[in-house]
């Protein structure tokens, strides 16, 4: 996981207390923690992805990270606007 601090102390948190799969793990090194699961692929695991918003950066697999790479960006584009608006 990566992103702002807050955002990543508080998602780490729940997640400690409430584990995606039971294999979770949870690492941390150094500011960072890593987490890695066995989840179903599904509509379900995008959508929780998305909600964490800048809290959480998927590393693998490489065909979700795209994925979730790509609606972000969709999303900056729609927001940014026909002008290039920048925030």
């Amino acid at each position: 996981m990566s992103g702002d601090r807050l955002g990543e102390a508080e998602t780490a948190h729940i997640l400690a207390e409430t584990p995606l799969s039971v294999d979770m793990q949870l690492v941390s090194d150094g500011n960072r923690k890593t987490l890695s699961a066995t989840v179903p692929d599904s509509w379900q695991l995008r959508w929780w992805v998305l909600s964490q918003g800048g809290a959480i950066e998927v590393l693998a697999p490489t065909e979700l990270r795209e994925e979730i790479a790509a609606t972000l960006s969709a999303a900056l584009k729609r927001y940014n606007g026909a002008e290039g608006r920048q925030f």
